[in-house]
């Protein structure tokens, strides 16, 4: 079971099934901007993909997702119980491979840290998804909240993924702080441009964040005229205005505001960046890898 939901099993029709490896490869690329070998940071990278196939078996029992990757989900095949106890099968694997941090050298005390870290994401994880879950109930909340479950539920490990990245890599505080910021904002333009995508190619919606998406952006479109920012609370330095944060978009299509919101929150994350210590040249890198993730396709 595990071999299959990791696309590792023998497909007869060849075909890739081990998703888009973000997370991971955010680390190793965060890694390796601060002169390391990537290899050594492998138990974290790889504890990091463990811990989102471990959400994604879950989620997909929670939310009735018959489909992952091109094919049917693990709980469609071998029933909720057996896909239940496979994602915590995962789940502890996630947490045993990051004591392998230690034979590759790395400070124990560092180490504890992000083992800290990344349960602090999981932490963050299950109250976005339980947020998630009940916004399907009530009534759908506005786009405030959606940001939130956002941040919550996918930003959280992709900022994890940059940030214990960089604490491994860095010794200097004032370049680790940006970087964890920096990923927290491209985590939630991940998940906007995601639901973007599936509604601009005509998927279905969800019943959970694409939907919330769409009506929190018809309530957006419809109710709020004076414009307020839709930017999230935290340094008010990087807080565009009004104007500038939603502009005429919200008169216009939908998917402009998609685009537009996602755009946001990743000049944001690059402004954190471009505020810190952080070297021209490895800015550009950052900068580069964010714009990546919002020109890929579904």
């Amino acid at each position: 079971m595990m071999q299959y939901q990791f696309g590792l099993d023998n497909d007869k029709e060849q075909k890739s099934h081990h998703g888009k490896l973000v997370r991971p490869i955010l680390c190793l690329m965060c890694y390796e901007v601060f002169q390391k070998k990537i290899h050594d940071i492998l138990p974290l990278a790889v504890s990091l993909e463990l811990l989102h196939n471990f959400t994604l078996i879950h989620d997909d029992i929670q939310d009735g997702h018959a489909m992952r990757r091109g094919r049917p989900s693990l709980w469609v095949l071998w029933g909720k119980s057996h896909a239940i106890n496979a994602g915590d099968g995962i789940h502890t694997l996630a947490h045993l491979v990051l004591f392998d941090l230690w034979q590759n050298g790395f400070d124990k005390n560092k180490v504890l840290r992000v083992i800290k870290t990344v349960l602090s994401a999981e932490l963050n994880l299950s109250e976005g998804q339980c947020l998630d879950l009940d916004s399907t109930e009530k009534n759908y909340p506005p786009i405030e909240d959606y940001i939130h479950i956002a941040e919550l539920k996918t930003a959280s490990l992709i900022e994890c993924s940059l940030y214990t990245a960089a604490i491994l890599g860095s010794e200097d505080e004032d370049i680790v702080q940006p970087i964890k910021m920096f990923g927290r904002h491209i985590g939630i333009a991940f998940q906007i441009f995601d639901d973007f995508l599936d509604i601009a190619h005509d998927v279905k919606p969800k019943q959970t964040s694409e939907q919330v998406m769409v009506t929190a952006l018809n309530n957006e479109i419809t109710e709020r005229k004076n414009g307020d920012s839709f930017c999230p609370k935290g340094n008010p330095s990087l807080k565009q205005s009004p104007s500038n944060c939603r502009g005429d978009v919200v008169k216009g299509k939908e998917q402009e505001l998609y685009v537009h919101l996602a755009e946001t929150h990743t000049r944001i994350g690059l402004q954190y960046l471009a505020q810190s210590k952080l070297k021209r040249i490895l800015y550009k890198r950052f900068e580069e890898l964010s714009l990546s993730l919002l020109k890929r396709n579904p």
